[in-house]
């Protein structure tokens, strides 16, 4: 079992090498398939797994199929459910709504059955809130994340309470509710801080991005200073690339053309290095759209083009039309962002956090 062990301690160590990650979990795959264990089989789908999503999540979810047996195997209710969480998630990614929701709800069941304490269950309620909004039922998912924060607060897991508080907030301000959304990240960002958690630039990003749509541009400010150089410290790109989109959103309202649309060229730089092809779409969805308020029709017809589908989908916005150098507040729509569904695992790290399985 020296493999499974060699892979425990690459996924806690290794940040940022895909490859090497690929390797050993693949190599553990293939050592826990010899010993016939199937609880260490299901451990090792898993981290194979979350080595996949982000560049091949049809790959990801192929392995997570074949470790739903391993994990019935195993008569362990809670890395049943952790599987068929994390295959919820690639679904998701995929787009198949439906089926992400039935392996929720399976989901649920085994955590119930396996006695779990609070943290499990709420990690589901936070990702069946974040489904039901990206299917477009807002006030549903509002309500799930709400609860998920407060079972996050009962067993006092501040990094999770953070993550569903930064997700209501960005569900309410897609409700119109900019201010509560704000109250909400001033929550997380505290939570987030008091825990040393990385989800600090998380929330700072949204928060940002409502500063802004309220035009109070000089805390907007205070709030964009250094947040790229903290978001680059995170080591996740996909962090960076919101980080720079929202610098961009905010100059744009100060009036500086050239200086907005860098940032959101940047921001499709960092996306499409990432290789992650939903959160690439993403920002060339945001290019385009500043693109557009400048006029610069060429630029924007390429990069909506390259994007396909993507620019209808929910929860995602940007500048309609320029005015006077400002988008007027009743040009917008739901919050920005540049991202895709930020599913909760307990088999995967929090952006730029040390990497380890459950």
């Amino acid at each position: 079992m020296w493999l499974i062990a060699e892979f425990e301690r690459h996924h806690l160590t290794t940040i940022g090498d895909r490859v090497t990650h690929e390797r050993v979990t693949k190599a553990a795959v293939v050592a826990a398939e010899h010993c016939g264990d199937a609880a260490a089989l299901s451990s090792a789908y898993l981290g194979h797994a979350n080595t996949l999503t982000r560049h091949d999540p049809v790959g990801a979810r192929d392995v997570l199929t074949a470790a739903i047996g391993h994990a019935e195997r195993a008569a362990d209710p809670l890395w049943l459910a952790s599987t068929l969480n994390d295959l919820a998630g690639i679904h998701v990614r995929l787009g198949d709504y439906g089926s992400a929701h039935s392996l929720l709800r399976r989901s649920m069941v085994q955590t119930r059955r396996s006695e779990s304490p609070g943290r499990d269950p709420a990690m589901t309620l936070s990702n069946f809130g974040l489904l039901a909004a990206i299917r477009g039922d807002l006030r549903e998912g509002a309500a799930s994340l709400r609860e998920a924060a407060r079972a996050y607060e009962e067993v006092g897991a501040e990094r999770s309470q953070a993550y569903a508080l930064i997700t209501l907030a960005e569900v309410r301000h897609a409700l119109g509710d900019a201010e509560d959304a704000l109250t909400l990240l001033d929550r997380a960002v505290a939570l987030a801080r008091a825990s040393g958690s990385h989800r600090i630039v998380e929330a700072r990003i949204e928060r940002a991005a409502v500063l802004t749509e309220l035009g109070r541009l000089d805390a907007a400010e205070a709030e964009v200073a250094g947040l790229v150089v903290a978001a680059e410290g995170t080591e996740d790109p996909e962090l960076v690339a919101r980080a720079c989109a929202a610098r961009g959103d905010l100059r744009h309202r100060l009036g500086d053309e050239v200086r907005a649309c860098r940032d959101h060229a940047r921001a499709v730089e960092v996306a499409t290095a990432s290789k992650d092809q939903y959160f690439t779409m993403k920002a060339l969805v945001g290019l385009a759209r500043m693109e557009a308020v400048y006029d610069r029709d060429a630029q924007a017809l390429s990069a909506t083009s390259s994007s396909g589908s993507f620019a209808s989908t929910r929860l995602s916005r940007g500048p309609s039309r320029r005015t006077g150098g400002h988008v007027r507040p009743e040009d917008h729509g739901p919050p920005p962002s540049t991202r895709g569904p930020r599913w909760l695992s307990p088999n995967g790290p929090e952006p730029g956090s040390s990497r380890g399985t459950r």
